[in-house]
């Protein structure tokens, strides 16, 4: 090996261990912002100070949370969280229930409880296909990417999928991005 050689392996190794670190982060940051949205939506679905704080939880809980030094948690990032979990609700599946577990023993609270029937209706189907265009748009049949799936995207491409109301348009560029690996431009 001469010198040329050292620097190439060098450059090479490191280039692909860090591309392999970004990767990792940013399904640490999706899964985190999935388990915001789950513990936001389960608190407003069972809490029972909920009607005390109404509409003004994400208000509340951003202020709260900035007074915490938790930073990227402004309110529409607490939206974006929220929606994110309807959008992708069998991300839970992928989520390894000793993390939930863990998180739970630090606050000494049982794990999150995520609606089971949301779960179970997400997680009995796996991959995407879109069936043939019926005679009325409203009779299209989605299924919900798989979650090893969505984890691919990053979040940023995750933020432009759900501001999507519509379920087909957001499956054509879901599609689109993994079959032609887009990038968010």
């Amino acid at each position: 090996m001469n010198y040329a050689d050292l620097v190439k392996t060098i450059d090479s190794a490191s280039r692909q261990l860090l591309g392999r670190a970004a990767a990792v982060v940013n399904q640490a940051l999706v899964v985190r912002n999935w388990l915001i949205g789950a513990y936001i939506v389960t608190f407003e679905q069972r809490a029972s100070d909920r009607a005390k704080y109404g509409a003004r939880l994400l208000e509340r809980l951003c202020g709260d949370l900035a007074e915490r030094g938790l930073p990227g948690l402004s309110l529409s990032m607490l939206e974006r969280t929220r929606r994110f979990y309807f959008c992708y609700p069998q991300l839970g599946t992928a989520i390894p229930s000793s993390l939930l577990t863990e998180l739970a023993s630090t606050l000494n609270q049982s794990p999150l409880d995520i609606p089971s029937a949301v779960m179970t209706e997400s997680s009995s189907k796996a991959g995407r296909t879109i069936s043939a265009p019926p005679a009325r748009k409203s009779d299209r049949r989605i299924t919900p990417l798989s979650p090893n799936a969505v984890l691919h995207f990053s979040w940023t491409q995750l933020i432009e999928f759900i501001r999507l109301d519509d379920p087909l348009k957001r499956a054509f560029y879901e599609n689109e991005c993994l079959k032609g690996n887009w990038s968010v431009r």
